[in-house]
């Protein structure tokens, strides 16, 4: 969600590690899915105020 109250998408978790040796970027994945996917693919509306 923004500063201006607007969602983007959802990062979900992956494999290997965000870290990795000595404190360099580690190799692992993560996964980027926009909420725009999401909400069509399971029907759904966003709602952000009552």
């Amino acid at each position: 969600m923004t500063s201006a109250g607007q969602a983007q998408g959802v990062l979900s978790g992956g494999s290997g590690s965000c870290k990795g040796r000595q404190g360099r970027t580690g190799r692992g994945n993560s996964y980027y899915t926009p909420i725009n996917s999401i909400l069509s693919a399971y029907a759904l509306t966003l709602r952000t105020s009552p």
